[in-house]
């Protein structure tokens, strides 16, 4: 027995022996890889994760700028079409008069004013004496020519218009008032929710002495029905467009000349 285990023993020993010759004879005969290949190939596996990762941050970047743009764009403005305009030319009174309507009776006179390029806006009841007072809201609006279109742009939240004229200088500045005036009657953002514009007559105490004895509303009203039939005209033979009113109607009358009463609102 003794010598069986013996000579199984050997056998194990020369059976182990033998496979790990040959193991060794395996490894040793694998081919060896050419190290130009192998820089190669390790250049390329390089490139390409260059390239994916490349991918991966663009797609990322356009990702977050598609979420700023959607989180950040500025709205389309929405009108209420219920605010009242106080609009007219430079020094005509309109934050004069803002500010009158807004302090009532509470303000310690005329508060000092000076021509601006910003727009006051508040809301506030007219009747101070009355309970649960509705509130209006007024927009003073800068007279200043280069925000004429920003005026129309807006003028789609107007519901009454006041339109201020300085008695006092409204003989030089008639025409350009007049096309102010012509361009509020033909503006299609007014007219869609607009109802009525009062021409109101500011400084008459201080009229020039020239003007004595004058009634400012009837001179006022005269001069504008001229100078606007004469800037209608003109803009009729006239294929271009003014700065102030890109966007218009046409203004119909139902005479030969333009008067007060061809006006689309109530003037």
């Amino acid at each position: 027995e003794l010598k069986k285990l013996n000579f199984l023993l050997h056998c194990f020993v020369i059976l182990a022996s033998i496979y790990i010759c040959s193991a060794d004879d395996a490894e040793t005969a694998q081919p060896q890889v050419d190290p130009v290949a192998e820089k190669e190939i390790a250049e390329a596996e390089t490139s390409i994760m260059e390239s994916f990762l490349l991918q991966v941050i663009v797609a990322s970047v356009v990702g977050l700028g598609g979420v700023l743009f959607l989180c950040c764009r500025p709205k389309k403005k929405t009108f209420k079409g219920d605010a009242i305009f106080l609009v007219g030319l430079p020094d005509s009174g309109k934050t004069t008069l803002f500010y009158r309507l807004k302090d009532g009776s509470s303000g310690d006179g005329l508060r000092q004013t000076h021509t601006s390029m910003i727009t006051n806006e508040a809301s506030f009841p007219l009747d101070e004496q009355a309970e649960n007072a509705k509130q209006y809201r007024f927009i003073d609006f800068p007279g200043h020519q280069r925000l004429r279109p920003l005026l129309f742009s807006n003028l789609e939240d107007c519901r009454g218009l006041v339109l201020l004229i300085d008695s006092c200088t409204f003989a030089k500045q008639a025409r350009e008032l007049a096309e102010l005036f012509l361009d509020l009657l033909t503006s299609t953002s007014l007219l869609k929710n607009g109802r009525k514009i009062l021409v109101l007559c500011n400084k008459v105490d201080a009229m020039p002495d020239d003007f004595a004895g004058i009634e400012p509303k009837k001179f006022a009203r005269k001069r504008l029905e001229t100078e606007v039939e004469a800037i209608r005209q003109s803009r009729a033979s006239s294929l271009g467009e003014t700065d102030a009113s890109a966007v218009r109607v046409e203004l119909e009358i139902a005479g030969p000349a333009f008067r007060w009463s061809d006006s689309p609102l109530d003037v």
